[in-house]
């Protein structure tokens, strides 16, 4: 009886199929507008650390040249090549983030689909641990079951 209450709180997790395909073009356009800030951000990227190699290139044949003393250009090295470093850290971090939002979102997405039919299949401990990643706080007052939803969650249930 109590296992059917708590189930009910997972089963009010299911989209309208409208809903949830509206939210999959939703996933896909977000992810196509993410995926073309990042290639300008990249291009911005590049073409920042083009300039400081050439920089750094100019430097040293300055310092060929006899133009810059041996102070000038370590403190103008130094800092050409921690600006360079600094980009090149940005551009590893655009480059190696993890961009799966639009899989984990299709994913979540299907999981509230199908979250009462997994939940009727696990073992308690699994249960409450489903029941704890969308809810914040379960009670039992008189045989009745109430449900604080995490704000996500609550985001979900609204259709948002």
């Amino acid at each position: 009886m109590l296992d059917e209450k708590l189930g009910r709180i997972v089963a009010a997790l299911r989209l309208d199929n409208r809903v949830y395909e509206s939210l999959k073009v939703g996933l896909k356009s977000s992810f196509e507008d993410e995926q073309a800030f990042v290639a300008q951000v990249l291009e911005n990227l590049a073409t920042q650390e083009t300039r400081l190699k050439n920089r750094l290139s100019k430097l040293y044949l300055d310092k060929l040249d006899g133009e810059l003393n041996q102070d000038t250009y370590q403190e103008l090295k130094g800092k050409f090549e921690a600006e360079l470093d600094e980009v090149r850290g940005k551009i590893a971090a655009y480059q190696n983030a993890d961009r799966k939002y639009l899989e984990y979102g299709v994913r979540l997405l299907e999981l509230a689909q199908s979250a009462y039919s997994s939940y009727s299949r696990r073992s308690p401990l699994e249960k409450r641990s489903l029941l704890n990643f969308v809810c914040s706080n379960c009670s039992l007052d008189d045989g009745e079951v109430s449900a604080t939803y995490r704000p996500l969650t609550c985001l979900h249930l609204r259709g948002l």
